[in-house]
């Protein structure tokens, strides 16, 4: 299983967006938006953030798992099959190829 974490900033405005890792580093992974000028923290719930998204995605080949915490809660937002539709494009070029290998059924 592989796991991104992406975190949208300022949606309705100078909309940016960070890639991390499970570890919180962010990675040189662009999907259709450059990186917040400072990335935000991890979030304190961020671990039982992965877990719950390990268990839910297990039974599919690609999901992404809208998560939101407030005041040290967990929120959950939305589940997501195809994110942009499929039509978002990735940079590095690479990352287009191995995330669409993520879709295997």
């Amino acid at each position: 299983m592989h796991i991104f974490i992406q975190v949208d900033y300022d949606r309705f405005g100078v909309h940016r967006r960070d890639i991390f890792d499970t570890q919180w580093n962010r990675t040189n992974i662009r999907m259709g938006l450059p990186n917040n000028p400072e990335p935000m923290p991890a979030p304190d719930n961020l671990e039982e953030m992965l877990t719950l998204s390990t268990r839910i995605a297990e039974q599919f080949s690609y999901l992404r798992i809208d998560f939101y915490e407030a005041d040290g809660k967990i929120y959950f937002g939305e589940l997501t099959f195809t994110p942009g539709g499929g039509l978002c494009k990735m940079y590095p070029q690479e990352t287009q190829r191995q995330w669409g290998d993520f879709f295997t059924d």
